[in-house]
C-alpha cells in the first residue's frame, strides 16, 4: 500500500477544492475524494454559492460568508496557476420571494452583509424594477440594426410555456437560435449587462463590429513591433467608446512600456467600476507597480556579480528577475524566480512563487512564457 494521506476532504466543490489546495500548499499529504471532477461538487455546479442563498446575520453565518467568499476567490485563480481548467460556473443564483414575509427575511439577510462591511453580489429586485427591463431589453435589441428580432409573451395567455421552459419567476429572458433555446436569465438586468448577453449570441451592433476589429488591428500592431500605429487605433476607438476597457487598457499598457508610467496610471484610472477586474486592466496595473519596483533596484551588473560570487544570494536574484522582466526577458525572470523557488520556496515568505504569479497576470494566461513557467511551478509545488 502507498503512504496513507495526512487528511481526508470528500467533496471536490468550491470549498473542498480550495481546502485541498491550502493543505497541500502548506505541505501536508492530501487526497480529495470527488465522483465527477474538480470543482464540480455542489458549490462548484452552484457558482460557489453553498449556503449563500440565506445569509443568516449572526457571527456563524458572517464567518461563513467570508470563508465562502475567500474559497471563491481562491478558485478563480487557480486554474491559471495550475494550468488546469476547472468546470466552475460563478453565475449565482436566483432566490424568489413568493410571499413578503420571505422578501423581508432575504432583505434583512442582505442588509446584514452590507451593515458588516462584506463583499457580495446580492441585489434584491422589486416587481418596479423588474418592468424597467422592457424598454432597456428594446434599446439593445433595437441598437442591433435587425440582428435581434424581439418577441414578448403574456404568460397569462400561454400558462404551459413557463414549464416548458423551465421558468421560475418573470421577468423571463429566452434566447433562440435556429428555433432552438441557446440562453436566457430572470429578473432584471443593467443595461450594460444586457448589452454583454446579446454580445455573447453574436448579435452584435454595426459600431461594434468596427471597434472588435479595430481592437484586433491595434492587437496585430502590437505584437508586430508597430506600437505608434497600435496607440492610435487605441485612440481612434476610444474616440467613437470613451469607456471602452480595452482601447484604454491597450494605450496605457503601451505608455507604461515607453516610461510614461503616469499618464499611464491616469488612464487606466478612468476604467468604469464594473471593468477594474478585467485581466487586461489588471494587466496593465501590474505592469505600472513592477516598473515603479524596478527603478529602484539599482546597477544589475552589482546583482550579476554578488550572484556569481554566492549562487545562493536569492535577494540577488530576485532583483535581477525584476530587472529582466522590465527588459521584457521573460524567460530569463521566471528562470531566476524559479530557481529560487526550488532552493528554498518559504524564502521571504513565499516571495518567488509571489511574484511569478503577478508576472503571470501581467504577461496574460496565453503567453508562451506564461504557460510554461505555470507547469514547472505546479510540478515544484507538488513535487
Amino acid at each position: 500500500m502507498g503512504k496513507r494521506p495526512d487528511v481526508i476532504v470528500v467533496g471536490g466543490g468550491v470549498n473542498g477544492t480550495s481546502i485541498t489546495y491550502r493543505l497541500a500548499e502548506a505541505g501536508r499529504s492530501v487526497l480529495l475524494l470527488e465522483q465527477r471532477g474538480i470543482a464540480s461538487g455542489a458549490s462548484g455546479r452552484n457558482g460557489g454559492m453553498t449556503g449563500s442563498g440565506a445569509p443568516h446575520p449572526t457571527p456563524e453565518g458572517m464567518a461563513g460568508h467570508r470563508i465562502r467568499e475567500a474559497n471563491t476567490e481562491l478558485m478563480r485563480r487557480l486554474p491559471d496557476e495550475l494550468g488546469v481548467d476547472f468546470d466552475l460556473r460563478l453565475e449565482g443564483s436566483l432566490d424568489v420571494a413568493t410571499t413578503e414575509a420571505m422578501f423581508d427575511d432575504l432583505k434583512h439577510a442582505v442588509d446584514a452583509l452590507d451593515a458588516a462591511g462584506l463583499k457580495h453580489d446580492s441585489r434584491m429586485l422589486d416587481t418596479y424594477e423588474a418592468r424597467q427591463l422592457a424598454p432597456a431589453l428594446e434599446k439593445a435589441v433595437n441598437a442591433r440594426g435587425g440582428a435581434v428580432k424581439l418577441v414578448k409573451l403574456n404568460i397569462d395567455d400561454h400558462p404551459a410555456i413557463p414549464g416548458q421552459m423551465g421558468i421560475q419567476s418573470i421577468p423571463a429572458v429566452i434566447a433562440f437560435k435556429d428555433g432552438q433555446p441557446v440562453d436566457g436569465f430572470m429578473g432584471a438586468l443593467p443595461e450594460s449587462q444586457i448589452v454583454q448577453f446579446l454580445d455573447k449570441l453574436g448579435a452584435s451592433s454595426p459600431q461594434a463590429d468596427a471597434v472588435e476589429q479595430a481592437l484586433e488591428m491595434a492587437k496585430e500592431q502590437l505584437e508586430a513591433g508597430a506600437a505608434e500605429e497600435a496607440a492610435q487605433i487605441y485612440a481612434q476607438i476610444m474616440s467613437m467608446e470613451p469607456e471602452n476597457h480595452l482601447a484604454i487598457a491597450g494605450l496605457a499598457g503601451i505608455l507604461a512600456d515607453n516610461g510614461g508610467l503616469d499618464q499611464a496610471r491616469e488612464l487606466i484610472g478612468r476604467v468604469g467600476a464594473d471593468k477594474q477586474d478585467a485581466p487586461e486592466v489588471a494587466a496593465v496595473r501590474t505592469k505600472i507597480e513592477l516598473a515603479e519596483q524596478v527603478a529602484a533596484l539599482g546597477d544589475d551588473r552589482e546583482l550579476e556579480a554578488r550572484l556569481a560570487a554566492d549562487p545562493k544570494d536569492h535577494q540577488a536574484r530576485y532583483d535581477l528577475a525584476m530587472i529582466e522582466n522590465a527588459r521584457g526577458n521573460r524567460q530569463a525572470a521566471a528562470d531566476h524566480l524559479l530557481a529560487i523557488f526550488k532552493a528554498d520556496r518559504a524564502w521571504n515568505d513565499d516571495a518567488a512563487r509571489q511574484r511569478l504569479l503577478q508576472f503571470f497576470e501581467a504577461w496574460g494566461p496565453t503567453d508562451e512564457v506564461t504557460l510554461s513557467a505555470r507547469r514547472q511551478l505546479s510540478s515544484l509545488l507538488f513535487s
